[in-house]
């Protein structure tokens, strides 16, 4: 929402900080949210648990590599950093180098990724019906048919208790 705004607009402009917020929205927020999806949905999917320490290891280290990556960028944009310029000046020697270990390291947690899902398959483990992220897709749909069979069985209990009160009422009544 900065660039929405004409001063910031005016300051911001083919610096830095448009190369780090179209990394922020692309990079970071839309493949995590694909890597939550896909760990959410791996039970369903495949048939098998995921690896936990590689997805810790992946989620942690993706993490953290991305904000070393674009946290720079952001800072690059601030001092006035141009874009699409061959060459930078000494100063911001640092953060380039940081925003190139970032990116390593973001790369290194893909690798993670794959070793996830090597493992994942190695150790053929199954998943428990928690883990299934089609059971858990429609929640209230869930809660409902729950609500549903409960009530019926209180009202098929209750109907067996009151018969049965009903019957030895009627018992007494005529004996």
């Amino acid at each position: 929402m900065f660039v929405a705004h004409i001063g910031f607009d005016t300051i911001f402009h083919d610096t830095f900080y448009v190369i780090g917020h179209f990394h922020v929205m692309f990079a970071g927020a839309s493949m995590s949210a694909i890597f939550a999806g896909f760990y959410f949905y791996f039970a369903s999917i495949f048939g098998v648990r995921y690896s936990r320490v590689f997805a810790y290891l992946h989620y942690g280290l993706y993490t953290t590599g991305q904000l070393l990556t674009l946290i720079p960028m952001f800072w690059l944009g601030y001092a006035g950093m141009p874009r699409r310029i061959m060459d930078y000046p000494s100063a911001f020697g640092g953060w380039h180098s940081l925003i190139s270990s970032g990116h390593f390291l973001t790369v290194t947690s893909l690798i993670f990724f794959l070793c996830m899902l090597l493992d994942s398959f190695y150790e053929n483990r199954a998943p428990v019906a928690r883990m299934r992220g089609v059971s858990r897709l429609n929640t209230r749909l869930a809660f409902y048919a729950y609500e549903s069979r409960k009530l019926r069985y209180y009202q098929t209990r209750a109907l067996v208790l009151n018969t049965s009160a009903a019957s030895s009422s009627c018992l007494h009544r005529f004996c």
